[in-house]
């Protein structure tokens, strides 16, 4: 069984079948996942402190055992199947194809003539090559149609943005929110 598809978070995970593969909350409850694969984009974390991470998050190291013991343990996590940026792509396009689903049905044949943004939101302190491979990935996905906006901007200042768009009632409320990178 699968988790709750209806859930408001989503996990961004995904597992593979063959040729196939399944994403978020529609994954089989005991399937092996790629998960933790968007830090992988950011060259300051090295692939073994990844999997240290994945071992501890999915519990499969004792947290009382050394650090030389957790990096051996990490050792063990399966290799990953294809590239980041393509697990990332694969992601993201299950994603994008749910997201086109909802919003058919939603406007039907005016989602046409409506007008798209999609925001990418990285860590603050990403690379330049992190901010790339992630613009890449949204792309290689299909978000990237003809009349599409593409914009990026960090977790931190999207955050901020939506608090100040909250604050109808404050003082705050003359503040405008103009600055956001767009990619070519």
């Amino acid at each position: 069984p699968s988790r709750n598809p209806t859930d408001e978070k989503v996990p961004s995970e995904v597992a593979y079948y063959g040729q196939r593969f399944e994403w978020g909350n529609k994954i089989r409850h005991n399937n092996e996942r790629e998960t933790w694969t968007k830090l992988l984009l950011d060259e300051t974390y090295s692939k073994d402190q990844l999997r240290l991470i994945q071992n501890l998050f999915h519990g499969h190291a004792d947290q009382t055992e050394d650090e030389a013991d957790l990096a051996s343990e990490a050792n063990h996590v399966h290799k990953l199947l294809k590239e980041p940026v393509d697990i990332v792509s694969d992601f993201l396009s299950g994603v994008r194809i749910h997201l086109q689903s909802v919003l058919e049905a939603r406007y039907g044949m005016m989602l046409n003539r409506l007008r798209r943004e999609v925001v990418i939101t990285v860590p603050a302190g990403w690379s330049e090559k992190a901010k790339n491979l992630t613009y890449k990935a949204v792309c290689n996905a299909g978000f990237n149609v003809e009349g599409t906006k593409i914009s990026m901007i960090t977790e931190p200042e999207a955050a901020a943005i939506y608090i100040l768009r909250d604050l109808n009632d404050s003082p705050f409320q003359n503040i405008k929110v103009s600055s956001v990178h767009v990619m070519d």
